[in-house]
């Protein structure tokens, strides 16, 4: 019995070790397991991290973007507001011209016509002074 004992005791103590054993080698993988984790854990924080200043620097690179595209357009639309200022103030300035010529001729003609008015006026007193000269030599021929 003894021996039996002392076997039953030896396959206690083997499976006792064998079990703690096996209970260090799962507390050594429970840590290396907890170690990877807590590494992939500090690895995604890592990446979302970068993932986060990625964002935000293609963030700020398209309101930059924008911006730029503001500040042209709107710099396009200064040059096409002066531009149809220069034109609106040549038209003005070309059609004081035109009128200005147009009053000229206006004068020009208004004086031409009352000169010619003049000289009818003047041929005609011219006319009646001849009539009245022929008038006074045909009657002093009649009377003769």
């Amino acid at each position: 019995d003894a021996e039996n004992v002392l076997k039953l005791a030896q396959e206690v103590d083997k499976e006792e070790v064998m079990d703690a054993k096996q209970k260090v080698a799962s507390k050594g993988l429970l840590k290396d397991i907890v170690q990877e984790i807590e590494e992939a854990k500090k690895r995604r924080e890592k990446e979302i991290k970068e993932e986060m200043l990625m964002e935000q620097k293609a963030a700020k690179d398209r309101e930059s973007a924008i911006e730029r595209e503001e500040r042209h357009k709107a710099e396009l639309l200064k040059q096409h507001r002066d531009r149809l200022q220069a034109l609106d103030a040549a038209a003005q300035e070309s059609a004081k011209v035109i009128l200005a010529k147009s009053q000229e001729k206006e004068t020009i003609i208004s004086k031409r016509q009352s000169n010619l008015l003049k000289r009818q006026a003047d041929q005609e007193e011219r006319n009646k002074k001849y009539l009245k000269q022929i008038e006074v030599e045909t009657k002093t021929t009649l009377d003769k």
